[in-house]
């Protein structure tokens, strides 16, 4: 099995004076830390992936707030891929509507061309919920369901088809070509993967064929039945072959578990506030948008606020060295899980404090998560 982490850079410390500008209020000043200074602790902690023995380094894609600081994640993973030497690469995801389809297939493949043979490259993609994102780029969220089908598509096409075309509702291409044309294609098609956070996204992933990815926005036994719903779609209507899933999960080891649970307890809690802020869960504009109604409240409900304890998961990574290794073993035994992608930098974590805990990942964890298997089976 597969242990990866997952890169989101965030710099919740500026939360409050981004809200304030929002709000247009003035004379708040420069950003307690300043975005290029998050940015390079971040990138310092994450480089040591190389060497602790970590099987891949995955980013996000976000705009515009400092919820994440990573607008475009083909970008970084170059720019890991010529700052290591073993690490494979993967996009957590990639947000199809919001991508020139062209410009995503080159960027993709230009990726693949440098990262040689001996390394991989994985394809997240997803659809996106942030309002901000939508609207500071131009982009009706109304539109995220068919532009996703379509630049998915267009993708798939561009990296298999040395020349193609495509006539749809949002782009329309003339006979191209892709420059430089992947050397492998069809394997860049195979590794893509398909997040959901709605039921009828559960059946888009798995009719348009791509593996299952989940980044859980809720506790991770909610997802049992999504599993079994995709691969119902995907083996028994598409007709093809299983295939185990991918998943993201917090993850912090410490000397003792007293210690882990008081910190990531800590840490998830504020990174679900900036989650919930960022995203505006809960907000009266996603009952008015076609395909994002389940993210809003019923009629007449109020959000509640979370408490820290309430937001510590019991399939969060969590813990000593053997509870990680414990953890991740009942993941893998109980979903069948290909690869796990550990976020390890979250809430206001600070850099050192992360760089202590993959460490001990690396040291202690990675090698016993090297010795088990992958099975195919869920349930």
């Amino acid at each position: 099995m597969r242990l990866s982490l997952g890169m989101m850079f965030q710099n919740f410390s500026d939360w409050d004076r981004f809200l304030a500008l929002e709000r247009g209020e003035q004379g708040l000043g420069d950003a307690a830390v300043p975005d290029w200074r998050a940015w390079k602790d971040h990138l310092d902690v994450f480089l040591q992936a190389d060497e602790l023995g970590f099987d891949a380094l995955w980013s996000v894609e976000h705009h515009f707030t400092p919820y994440c600081l990573i607008p475009d994640p083909l970008q970084l993973l170059t720019y890991i891929a010529g700052a290591t030497k073993r690490v494979d690469v993967g996009s957590m995801v990639c947000v199809l509507p919001w991508w020139q389809p062209l410009k995503l297939a080159e960027e993709v493949a230009m990726l693949q061309t440098v990262l040689g043979d001996e390394r991989r490259l994985h394809i997240g993609v997803g659809r996106g919920l942030a309002r901000r994102e939508y609207n500071s780029l131009g982009i009706d969220m109304d539109d995220s369901r068919t532009r996703f089908d379509e630049v998915l598509k267009i993708l798939k096409m561009a990296l298999t088809n040395e020349r193609f075309s495509f006539d749809g509702e949002h782009f329309h291409i003339p006979p191209t070509s892709i420059r430089p044309y992947p050397k492998d294609g069809k394997g860049l098609v195979d590794r893509i993967y398909g997040a959901w956070g709605s039921n009828p996204s559960i059946r888009v992933v798995a009719e348009a064929g791509i593996r299952p990815f989940l980044n859980p926005q809720k506790p991770l036994g909610d997802y049992d039945k999504d599993l079994t719903e995709y691969r119902q779609i995907r083996e028994e209507q598409e007709g093809l072959p299983p295939v185990p899933p991918t998943i993201v999960l917090f993850g912090y080891c410490a000397e003792t578990q007293e210690q882990a649970v008081a910190d990531a307890t800590r840490y998830s809690f504020e990174y679900h506030q900036s989650a919930m802020t960022h995203y505006e869960i809960g907000g009266e504009h996603l009952a008015k948008l076609k395909t994002y109604q389940h993210y809003a409240m019923p009629a007449g409900a109020k959000l509640q606020p979370a408490k820290p304890e309430d937001l510590f998961y019991v399939d969060q990574i969590v813990g000593t060295p053997d509870e990680c290794i414990r953890r991740i073993q009942h993941v893998q035994e109980k979903y069948g899980c290909e690869e796990l992608i550990m976020q390890v930098i979250y809430g206001g974590m600070p850099p050192d404090v992360a760089e202590k805990s993959i460490q001990l990942f690396g040291r202690e964890v990675v090698p016993a998560v090297h010795e088990m298997g992958v099975s195919v089976s869920v349930g």
